[in-house]
């Protein structure tokens, strides 16, 4: 099992940083290893909200279900990624700091390699 933590300040309201975080769509504008993210699933971002990406594995695309499993704006987004060999669950914390909002992820990956990859309807 892999561990991931950070944080970053931003200089925008938390709820601006959140809002941004959320729409996973956004994801591709930060995020090199990110190509695409589809919004799969109808009404507004909360728990329950699907997407499928695309990300590139050793330059080869992969593809990613996201599910939102915790969402309490603006303070609180939690996901579950199933990809091929993976499973990823984190969280997203954005709380307010001085001159803006800090966003802090953290999350874990669990190999699943006798598992299949996801597909949109899973």
């Amino acid at each position: 099992m892999v561990r991931v933590r950070g944080s970053l300040d931003i200089a925008r309201p938390v709820e601006e940083v959140f809002d941004f975080v959320a729409d996973q769509r956004n994801e591709v504008r930060y995020n090199p290893a990110m190509t695409d993210s589809i919004k799969i699933t109808d009404g507004p971002i909360g728990v329950g909200t699907r997407f499928h990406a695309t990300i590139l594995r050793r330059g080869k695309p992969l593809a990613v279900i996201v599910e939102y499993t915790g969402f309490d704006r603006p303070h609180l987004l939690a996901s579950r990624s199933v990809m091929k060999g993976a499973v990823v669950t984190g969280q997203v914390r954005c709380e307010p700091v001085a001159g803006g909002g800090r966003n802090a992820p953290s999350g874990r990956a669990s190999s699943t390699s006798s598992k299949p990859g996801p597909t949109p309807s899973d």
